[in-house]
């Protein structure tokens, strides 16, 4: 950091050494040199070349040496970020990438018969926070499993892990859940988002297609890939009122008229 602005023009990789070495990329921004492709838990040693210009036409007039220590990455977790459909009676695993995290605590909800006020208040698919969390367990579903999962890995480097669905679950039931990772070491409050993922749990794939017709909507099995015959559907409105009811044909079709 300079105490003056820098020349917007100037190349200053030729200005910069770090630990003898200049084949590092340098970026300048206004009064900053950053140095780019150092490595976290390191320590190094830059050096500022005399005669290093600045936009009123002054210069380093000595050689800048500094010792840098780049600190570790703070503990963190995330999830791939895509959604999940899980079929049922298959072998279930969710991707979890962590960084600097010996371990992870896991808690997996599932979410009852109120999704629909959960669209509405805009937290299906959303990363949330503690107390969105907690509101689940209290209003909208229940906490089915929670407990710790151990993770081998590099310091300052991603990790990913399966957490593996079917061993919590044994006895899993079809629906929507959601399943949240706090890492070893973690110093976030409660109302800061965690690693969130949601996901479902079914044999029945789901296709839909709104038209001037209506509203059709396709099942098939994802076991079999299989059109599912005779399956009742439900159309619900945000607040959870019914706005039609269909069985699907031979074809796993069924339609919902307009309006």
């Amino acid at each position: 950091q300079f105490s003056e602005d820098l020349v917007t023009s100037q190349d200053y990789a030729g200005f910069v050494s770090v630990d003898g070495s200049s084949t590092l990329a340098i970026d300048t921004d206004t009064r900053q040199i950053c140095v780019n492709g150092l490595s976290h838990g390191q320590r190094y040693r830059v050096v500022l070349r005399q005669g290093l210009p600045s936009a009123i036409g002054e210069v380093l007039e000595a050689p800048v040496e500094l010792s840098v220590y780049v600190r570790d990455r703070a503990p963190s977790a995330r999830f791939t970020g895509s959604s999940f459909v899980l079929p049922a009676k298959s072998r279930l695993g969710i991707p979890l990438v962590t960084i600097n995290a010996p371990s992870a605590d896991l808690k997996l909800y599932r979410v009852g018969e109120a999704l629909s006020q959960i669209i509405a208040r805009s937290d299906f698919l959303r990363q949330l926070d503690g107390y969105s969390l907690d509101t689940i367990t209290e209003d909208l579903g229940a906490s089915v499993w929670e407990g710790a999962i151990e993770i081998a890995g590099e310091a300052n480097r991603e990790v990913t892990t399966s957490i593996p669905v079917d061993s919590l679950l044994p006895e899993r039931k079809p629906g929507v859940y959601v399943l949240s990772a706090v890492p070893l070491g973690d110093k976030s409050e409660n109302w800061e988002a965690r690693a969130t993922q949601w996901f479902v749990i079914s044999d029945i794939g789901v296709s839909t297609f709104a038209g001037d017709d209506g509203l059709s909507v396709f099942l098939r099995s994802l076991d079999s890939a299989r059109p599912l015959n005779a399956v009742g559907l439900t159309l619900l409105a945000r607040n959870n009122e019914i706005l039609g009811e269909a069985v699907t044909d031979s074809d796993g079709r069924a339609t919902f008229q307009p309006g």
